[in-house]
């Protein structure tokens, strides 16, 4: 049953398949039986990987399949898309700027961005900085006058 909801990936080659680990977990209570997570790869997004990516359709070139399809794909099918950024890279360059842009796009009603890590914090104004730093990258890619929230 599992694998019949997921076979459309099927289109985006053996390059994606063989990325792919399926673990199903047993003896879960009722309430969580009809959960499916999925945890995707980080995105790249060192600087110069932004140059290529935003708006070349090259999404292909370091995965070896589409992620940015494959995004979207999982996205248009997802009830919660939950979106984590790390402290120490609050940026949206490189594949997050054109899955925000691309893939994303539209999505904003199930779309939750989270700022993960924040318990690493020794200082509040560490927090405030990367708080910052991360609505700031997000308001040059979400067309909104006012940014979602941040968890």
């Amino acid at each position: 049953f599992i694998l019949d909801r997921f076979s459309g990936l099927r289109a985006f080659g053996p390059n994606l398949i063989h990325h792919v680990q399926l673990k199903i977990r047993k003896n879960l209570s009722e309430e969580l039986k009809d959960i499916i997570l999925i945890d995707s790869p980080g995105m790249i997004d060192s600087p110069t990987d932004s140059i290529s990516y935003v708006g070349s359709g090259q999404g292909r070139r370091d995965r070896g399949y589409d992620f940015e399809g494959v995004t979207r794909w999982l996205a248009e099918r997802a009830d919660v898309i939950l979106l984590f950024f790390d402290p120490d890279k609050p940026g949206t360059t490189g594949e997050t700027l054109s899955v925000l842009t691309n893939s994303l796009a539209g999505m904003d009603h199930k779309l939750h961005i989270i700022l993960n890590k924040v318990d690493q914090f020794e200082k509040i104004h560490d927090f405030a900085r990367a708080y910052g730093s991360l609505c700031w990258n997000l308001s040059k890619v979400i067309p909104r006058k006012d940014i979602p929230r941040i968890y």
